[in-house]
């Protein structure tokens, strides 16, 4: 049976391989001011070096990249291997360190409890049968 994430898995993977916008790995404009791109309203009042961050659904090289750019140690999950992949390139070409794991926002089983200072989780509820889960965990 062709599971909803399932779906989702392929249709990013594709998203990913056409390089569609949301698909395209941050560049030089967004790394000359990461702090200003990952909190242009300043959200997060608390310096990020140091601080763990959980990127969640935010494959893609953008999120996971920029916050390890300002220092946070950086893990991103994503349904998709493909939006992971931009993530590692990424930061293998930035040298940088990002904790790339392909799991569902709603199963979060492999990651600690209370082990993140910042959770950023890019607009990705509606690609879930059911909400509840994603913030249970």
């Amino acid at each position: 049976m062709f599971s909803v994430h399932d779906h989702n898995r392929d249709a990013w993977d594709d998203l990913a391989r056409q390089q569609v916008p949301l698909a395209r790995p941050a560049g030089e404009k967004e790394f000359a001011k990461p702090q200003f791109i990952i909190n242009p309203f300043g959200w997060v009042d608390f310096e990020l070096r140091g601080r763990k961050v959980l990127c969640l659904a935010a494959g893609g090289g953008k999120h996971s990249v920029l916050f390890a750019a300002a220092g946070a140690e950086t893990t991103v999950v994503d349904i998709s291997p493909a939006m992971l992949d931009l993530d590692r390139k990424l930061a293998a070409d930035r040298g940088f360190k990002v904790n790339a794991i392909e799991a569902s926002m709603d199963n979060l089983g492999a990651l600690p409890d209370a082990h993140f200072d910042l959770v950023v989780q890019p607009v990705s509820t509606c690609y879930v049968p059911a909400v509840a889960p994603v913030y249970r965990e």
